[in-house]
This record gives C-alpha cells, structure tokens and sequence, in this order.
C-alpha cells in the first residue's frame, strides 16, 4: 500500500525523475496534493529539445499518503526544493526554476532567497477567492480534511492524460492526487503565499509568468499580482495568458504551446 514501508512506497507517477544532460539545469516542482509527474512531459521536453540536465523531486507529504501531506508544513516543502536546488547547483552552471501552482510559489519563493538564473511560474497564486482560507489555520482543528473535487474537470483530464500516456507508450495511470485535501495543509499553503508575497520585491532574476483566463483554481489576476511586486526589471520579465487551459498548464490543451514558450525563454538565458 502506497506510504507503507513493506510495500510499493510511492503512489504510481509519485517517483521523482533526473535525465543528465548539459551544463543548465531545470529544476521542476509540483503542485500541491499532486505528484511529480504532472512535470515530466515539461521535463522530457527541455531534456529531448534543450539538452538540459533536468531533475523533477517529490515534495515532502506528497505521492504517498495524505496523512503524510497533513502532517508536513510549508518549511519541510520549501527545505525539499532548496535541497534539489543545491544539488543541481554541483554540477550545473546555471539553475533555471520551474514550477506548476505550488510548485510556482515555491520557485518564486526560493528566487527571493537564492541567486537563480531564472524562474517560470506556472499558476503561482498569491491570492484565492475562496473567503474562507485565511481561517484554514483555525478550521484544521476541526475539519481535518475536505474532498477534493473529482467532477468533470479531474474526469476530462484524467481521460486526457490516459489517451496521451497510451500514445507514448507510457504506463497508463491517468491524473494522480489524494482523494482528500488536508485542511493543514491550506493553512500552510496560505502562510507561504502571505511570506512571499512580502518578499517578492527580492526576486531580480528574468521570470516568465504563464496564467490561464480559464483556471478555476488559482484566479488569472495572480499573473499580475506577481509582475507588480518583483523586482525583476521590464526587459527581463515575460507573460503568456492561456485562454483554454484549466489550472494544470502542463498537461492541458494548450501544453505544447507552454512547452514552446517557457524553451523560447530559458534560451535566451541558457
């Protein structure tokens, strides 16, 4: 059972992946209760057309069980992605940043902090509509966790990515996440945002920001939310607004444009 030490330890896609290549390396970070895989079509892509050496790390609490996810705090995923930063600081002259949703945040996060090359977020949020997630911290105490939305859109993209495994000759898993969201784990995702949302000011290396007008999880007004507090300068500092994809950029309709735009970008810095 998935999050047991006597069995397969990790859920299916919740592996994290390393392809070798050049001296520029591509670190790529999930989003929360998801796995790495929802990275790795964006990782084979930079590895077969970039040749960058690319390492996609699971985050703490995260491709097991949700009682692990519950468990873990916003410190334990930010220390994971310092530590794969550092790691592929060794043996990559440049490090360039990526990630989807909280993986976004975190790879903003981590350029106030470390003099990354450059940084592309996918969907960061910095704000939600939800009026109720500034109470996470408190409703944890009594509301341990809520179900996560498996409706229409999770079955479309679950079908979506089947289909595309199918094609690549991959194993066939489909969407991977926990059927249940912790409410802890809301609290210490919105502490993160509060954190580097104060800090953004600190992060000064190129950035391309990638937002859909159609995500129903993070509001598309984050893409500027982000532009107007960092303190990347004008020329350094690039947009793509999607107009169909939902909130998984990497895996929706509009992916291979994404892949083609955030290659453009770390060309010019690679």
């Amino acid at each position: 059972m998935a999050g047991s030490l006597d069995g397969d330890y990790y859920m299916p896609g919740g592996e994290p992946f390393y392809f070798p290549g050049g001296d520029t390396g591509c670190l790529l970070l999930h989003g929360l209760n998801a796995v790495p895989q929802e990275m790795l079509w964006l990782g084979k892509y930079l590895r077969d057309t970039r040749g960058y050496t690319i390492y996609g790390p699971r985050l703490a609490g995260h491709g097991t069980t949700v009682r692990d996810l519950r468990r873990t705090t916003w410190e334990d995923w930010y220390g994971g992605a310092l530590d794969a930063y550092r790691l592929l600081r060794q043996s990559c002259r440049r490090v360039f940043v990526l990630g989807l949703s909280l993986g976004g945040l975190l790879s903003l996060h981590l350029g106030t902090r470390e003099a990354l090359d450059a940084v592309v977020d996918l969907a960061g949020p910095l704000a939600f509509d939800q009026p109720l997630m500034p109470y996470a911290r408190y409703l944890k105490v009594v509301w341990h966790y809520t179900r996560k939305d498996a409706g229409a859109s999770f079955q479309r993209m679950d079908h979506r990515m089947r289909a595309i495994q199918a094609e690549q000759g991959e194993p066939v898993i489909g969407r991977q996440s926990y059927g249940q969201f912790p409410i802890a784990s809301l609290a210490q995702l919105y502490a993160l945002m509060q954190i580097t949302a104060e800090r953004l000011p600190r992060l000064t290396c190129p950035l391309l920001l990638i937002y859909s007008g159609s995500d129903r999880t993070v509001p598309v007004r984050n893409m500027e939310l982000v532009a107007s507090r960092v303190g990347t300068p004008p020329e350094h500092l690039r947009r793509l607004l999607l107009k169909e994809s939902d909130h998984l950029l990497t895996l929706d309709v509009e992916k291979d444009a994404v892949f083609e735009a955030v290659g453009s970008f770390l060309d010019r810095y690679a």
